[in-house]
């Protein structure tokens, strides 16, 4: 090569060179810059997971001001503002916003409930939930100026706004005499204003067939009875103690025991809810309360209504049961204890 072409080659190659190592350098300082990101975004996760498992570990929220119901009252805790009006968050203690009516009638023999649940607009659903109505009917229902069930009933209807004409608040029994209808109406009169107020169901042929109060409904579905000898009894046992009864969403309960007083090792004797109302007398008392139309009988051991005592005369315990009455229709029936060949204790249930 002359002198003119190896100066070429040089400066070309020097210019390569250069080229490359510029390319090299670049890749090196991205790459460098990704893996600073990385690490970055690494560092700051593992401090938010590293906070968040302190605030496990401490049982703390995020630091935000809410306050959540305790027993006592209201206690101040920390909590997220966004689930604030939530089961979780700073909200109102909800209000069940529905009256029921426990209804019945001694004459025909129907009883059962009937709800009021409230909508926004001040409309609400009237919900039956009716046994032993006179079978394949109609009737209707009307929500009184009365406060009472005690005769002479007061029949004037509670309105100022849907005519209680027999249009609207109608149901309909099926051929079991159970009616589960509903139908929605508008009284014009506030929740507070119907609270108190008398319903009275009529037939087809426009004779009474129950009445009940409206009354709050409950959202604590919990019955209570305290045990006393039973009326009539004089033998050698009394029992002393209390029964509570938990109802579920679906009208199965939980029935808890605790007394004392009765038979010693008393093994498999018998627990019930009676059909009666009183343990006044012992006809008051009346036999195993249960829906025949919607289940047997399961007041029975094999039906898990039974408790067994220890040498002492003492019981407790609990067992799950079904009888096709829910909270309100088992209200003020009777509780009746066993040994193994009387009826020793009664309690009303309230």
């Amino acid at each position: 090569f002359n002198k003119a072409e190896r100066k070429y080659i040089i400066q070309y190659t020097v210019f390569q060179l250069i080229n490359i190592t510029m390319k090299s350098f670049s890749a090196i300082v991205v790459t460098l810059a990704l893996q600073l990101l990385s690490f970055s975004a690494l560092a700051q996760n593992e401090g938010q997971v590293h906070n968040v498992s302190r605030r496990i570990k401490s049982n703390k929220g995020p630091k935000s001001g809410t306050k959540t119901a305790t027993a006592g009252g209201t206690k101040s805790t920390k909590g997220s503002k966004s689930l604030k009006g939530s089961i979780f968050g700073k909200g109102k203690k909800s209000k069940s916003k529905s009256l029921v009516a426990l209804v019945g009638n001694p004459t025909t023999g129907g009883f059962g409930t009937v709800t009021l649940r409230y909508n926004g607009d001040g409309s609400f659903l009237v919900a039956l939930g009716m046994n032993k109505l006179p079978a394949n009917t109609e009737g209707t229902a009307v929500i009184t100026e009365g406060t009472s069930c005690e005769i002479p009933l007061n029949k004037t209807p509670f309105t100022s706004a849907d005519k209680f004409d027999g249009s609207t608040n109608h149901y309909g029994v099926l051929g079991n005499g159970i009616s589960m209808d509903a139908f929605r109406f508008n009284n014009g009169k506030t929740f507070e204003e119907n609270c108190g107020k008398t319903v009275i169901l009529y037939d087809n042929l426009n004779v009474n067939v129950g009445c009940g109060v409206l009354e709050e409904e409950s959202m604590v579905k919990i019955l209570e009875a305290d045990i006393e000898t039973y009326p009539g009894y004089t033998g050698d046992f009394s029992p002393k103690g209390t029964v509570k009864v938990s109802f579920f969403h679906d009208d199965t309960f939980r029935f808890h025991y605790d007394f004392s007083g009765t038979e010693q090792d008393c093994s498999d004797c018998g627990i019930h809810i009676h059909e009666g109302v009183s343990c006044a007398n012992a006809l008051d008392v009346k036999g195993h309360g249960f829906n025949s139309v919607l289940v047997h009988d399961l007041w029975t051991p094999a039906g898990g209504a039974f408790y067994n005592a220890d040498s002492s005369g003492n019981a407790e315990g609990y067992f799950s049961m079904f009888t096709g009455y829910g909270y309100e229709e088992s209200y003020h029936h009777a509780v009746v204890i066993h040994n193994s060949g009387d009826r020793i204790g009664c309690g009303i249930l309230k």
